[in-house]
This record gives structure tokens, C-alpha cells and sequence, in this order.
């Protein structure tokens, strides 16, 4: 009878192309660093997409590789002709590839194998004849570990190439790394490592690279000492002394009552002081400002309360229909005549408010309007009808009901003869102004109007709601 041939699985890969990392170093690290690499060694490292892969691949960088080694990088598919697949792990690839040459200046190959990952990985082993073979669980439950196996307890079991350390991932705690070495050799495991990276016991090849350095001098400055625990029993020391310093002033003494007492009272005594001394020197200001702040408030609500209680809406409406005429008439025989005397007319505005009021005698407000007269015609040469908006506007405002139309009609008449020679005149080109806005009395005057009658339907509805 002849024995049966023993099935064997189809294997193919397909390499992964890394990019080509070339150290920058001074010509005597150069040197020493093809010295070393004709010591190296192949370190064989199953990664995939996973935490755990990641947390083994940093476990080896950091406690296993040394300078003049080879990693070669494993990851396990179904089917290695996935474009998908193929570029997703080549990203993967590159990334740690560059982490492996600035972390420990080490040189990485990359393959994607096809078929189980667990036998994927013995074959790479078996070929490559690695000095270890580090992977990470992939954190299975016991009952999952039962029934569909585990890749590190086949590789454990199963890989007679080369000793297999197992990295268990970052929530596991104080569990330790487990290294399995090739049937044949010894048999069991070794515990190497707990999770944070201490070494308990392990082989030669382990001890010695735990105990030489293996990272360059320019990246040493990133591997920082953890700090001492800060010592802190001789404050207690301090606080005993202290404590009984204070017992020996304050208590043992026959009259601490009376120096705490004094202490308070010249505290006390030196606050007054200084109150003293601040209201000496900023009193003064200080109150001045209250009163003009509180003068400015009376005179607000004074003025409020006049507008709601004794406003004239008829006469106001009067004043804003006759000013606005007789600024319609300026603008139309000159145009820009408001914007060019915004500030004249705002000013007679006010004067005609105080001469209402009585603050300042006739005489001087025919003057000061005469003032505004020669001023803008005689000095800035404007024209008569420009020159006397300022005035008519305020007389036909604040004048008599004869005044009124006396101003109205001489001022009406002044516009025709200055709009007929104009007109005969060869036209300047006037640039219009955008956005011409009302004189300001005018819109004092509206807001007065406004106000009142707010407050009156506000009035008017509250008695509503009261009898209601």
C-alpha cells in the first residue's frame, strides 16, 4: 500500500514596497553603523490593523531591536490579489517602517502572505530562520479561545523555526510576555517581561540587548527617567518645630491675649490711616464727580418729565413743517446747502431752544444769529441763501406767528432770484453726497413728540386696564 501524499496548501504572497530611509549621520556613526549591520539580526513581526499588533510592534522597537537588525514585517489576508487590501496594509506597512528607522534605526521588509495566519506565519519563519517571532493577542475570550483557536497558541505550538514572543496588549496589566521556543530545543516558556516592559528572567540573546543600549545618541533625549517619588517626611519635621515654636510664643507667654489684641487693634489703626489719607487726597474728586453725575441725572429725568407732561405736540409739529420748508427751499436753489452747515444750523437750534426758555435775553440771540449771518457769508464767501439757512430756519422756529411769515416769504424770494441767475449762469458740476441726514434739532424735536405720545397711550392704556 503507498502512503498518501499529505496535502499541502497553496502559499503565495506579494511584496510591499517601503519607501528607502537613509540615515543623515556624521562619517565615524556611518562606519560603525555598517559594522553593526554585519552583526545583525532578522526579527520577524506579525502585524494587522489591530491595537494590539501596534502595542507588539512597539514592544520590539523598544526592548528587542537594536541597530543593526532587520524587521521583517508579516500580515496574514485571505486573498493577496485585493487591490483594497493591498494598498490599506501597504499604508500600514510604510507608517511603521518609518516609526521602526526613527525609533531604533532599523531596516524593514514588508509582505503580505496569503492563506491562515497562523501556518502564513510559521512558513515566513521557516524561511526566513528569524531569531524571534513577536506578535500580539489578539485579546480573545476563553470560551472564543476555545472553539476557534488562537493564532498565537498555533504559532506557539507550531513554530519549530525560531522562538515565538508573545505581547499581550495594553489592558491586560502585569501579564507577562510569553516566549516559546522551537520543539527540539527546550520545551515550556520562559516568562520575560510584564506589560510595562520589566525583565524578570529571560535567554542570553534577551539579557543582552536589554542591558546595552541600542538607541542613537541624537534620540536618546526622548527617552525621559521617570521622576523619583517626592520625599516628603521631612515636612513633618518642619511642622513638629513649628507647632512647637508656637506654643512657645503664643501660649507659654503670661499676656498673649493682650499682644494679639494690640496686633489687631494696630492693624485696625493702620487701615483707618491709610482710608485717611486716600480721602484726604481723592475725596474731593471723588464727591465732585458723584454730584456732577448725579446733577446729570436729575437733569435727564427733568427734562423726560417735561417732554411727557407739558409737551407742545402742535406747536413742535408747527416748528418741524416750517424748518423743513424752509430746508427743502435752500437745498432745491443749492444743493449740499444742509450737509456744509449741519453744525451752524445745530448750534441755532440751541439758541433758539435757550431763548425759549428764557436762559438768555433777545438782544443776544438777534446777535448771535446775526454772528452766524456774517460769518458763513462774509468769511467762508458763501452764497446769501446758504448763509442765511441757519437763521431763517431758527426764526420761522422760535419767532412770531408775523415773524413767521415776514422770514418765510423774504426768504422764499431770495431763493427765486438767486435760482433765476443761476440759471442764467453757466452750470458747475456739484457733487452729490449720499446719505444726507436730517438736522439734528429736527430729530431733538420728533423724539420729543415721539415720547410724549408713547407716554400718553401708555397712560391712556394703564387707566384702561385699571377700570377694566
Amino acid at each position: 500500500m503507498e502512503p498518501l501524499a499529505e496535502d499541502v496548501e497553496e502559499y503565495s504572497w506579494r511584496e510591499v514596497k517601503l519607501p528607502n530611509l537613509i540615515p543623515v549621520v556624521g562619517e565615524p556613526e556611518l562606519e560603525r553603523e555598517t559594522g553593526e549591520r554585519r552583526r545583525g539580526r532578522d526579527v520577524l513581526i506579525a502585524i494587522d490593523h489591530g491595537p494590539n499588533s501596534k502595542h507588539a510592534f512597539d514592544w520590539a522597537m523598544l526592548h528587542f531591536c537594536r541597530l543593526a537588525d532587520t524587521v521583517h514585517l508579516v500580515h496574514a489576508v485571505s486573498s493577496v490579489k485585493t487591490d483594497v487590501v493591498y494598498e490599506t496594509t501597504q499604508v500600514l506597512m510604510e507608517k511603521l517602517a518609518v516609526e521602526a528607522f526613527q525609533v531604533a534605526m532599523v531596516r524593514s521588509v514588508a509582505r503580505i502572505v496569503e492563506g491562515d495566519a497562523g501556518k502564513a506565519i510559521c512558513r515566513e519563519a521557516e524561511r526566513l530562520k528569524p531569531v524571534a517571532v513577536v506578535m500580539g493577542s489578539r485579546g480573545r475570550g476563553l470560551i472564543q479561545s476555545v472553539f476557534q483557536g488562537s493564532v498565537g497558541e498555533y504559532c506557539f505550538h507550531n513554530c519549530k523555526s525560531a522562538p515565538v514572543i508573545i505581547v499581550p496588549g495594553k489592558g491586560a496589566g502585569e501579564e507577562s510576555v510569553l516566549i516559546g521556543l522551537p520543539r527540539g530545543k527546550h520545551s515550556g516558556f520562559y516568562t520575560l517581561a510584564g506589560n510595562d516592559g520589566g525583565v524578570s528572567a529571560a535567554d542570553n540573546e534577551v539579557e543582552e540587548a536589554k542591558d546595552r543600549s541600542t538607541m542613537p545618541e541624537r534620540f536618546r533625549y526622548l527617552a525621559k527617567e521617570a521622576p523619583d517619588k517626592p520625599i516628603r517626611w521631612p515636612w513633618f519635621i518642619v511642622a513638629f518645630f513649628l507647632l512647637y515654636a508656637w506654643r512657645a510664643v503664643a501660649w507659654e507667654l503670661t499676656n498673649w491675649k493682650q499682644v494679639l489684641f494690640s496686633i489687631i487693634g494696630f492693624v485696625g489703626y493702620l487701615l483707618k490711616l491709610s482710608l485717611a489719607v486716600f480721602f484726604h487726597y481723592l475725596g474731593d474728586p471723588i464727591t465732585s464727580t458723584i454730584g456732577y453725575i448725579e446733577s446729570l441725572f436729575y437733569l435727564v429725568r427733568t427734562f423726560y418729565t417735561n417732554i411727557v407732561a407739558y409737551a407742545p405736540v402742535q406747536e413742535l409739529t408747527t416748528i418741524i413743517l416750517l424748518s423743513s420748508t424752509t430746508l427743502a427751499i435752500a437745498e432745491t436753489v443749492v444743493p449740499n446747502s444742509i450737509s456744509s452747515k449741519r453744525n451752524l444750523i445745530t448750534f441755532a437750534g440751541i439758541l433758539g431752544y435757550l431763548v425759549l426758555s428764557g436762559s438768555i435775553p433777545i438782544l443776544l440771540f438777534w446777535l448771535l444769529l446775526l454772528g452766524i449771518f456774517y460769518f458763513s457769508h462774509f468769511i467762508k464767501k458763501e452764497d446769501v441763501v446758504s448763509a442765511a439757512l441757519p437763521v431763517v430756519s431758527t426764526a420761522a422756529a422760535v419767532g412770531e406767528p408775523w415773524l413767521r411769515g415776514l422770514v418765510m416769504a423774504l426768504y422764499l424770494a431770495l431763493a427765486i432770484i438767486r435760482h433765476s441767475k443761476s440759471s442764467k449762469e453757466p452750470k458747475e458740476a456739484v457733487a452729490a453726497t449720499n446719505g444726507k441726514r436730517v438736522p439734528l434739532p429736527l430729530l431733538w424735536v420728533g423724539l420729543a413728540i415721539g415720547t410724549h405720545l408713547a407716554a400718553k397711550w401708555a397712560r391712556y392704556r394703564h387707566l384702561t386696564w385699571m377700570i377694566a
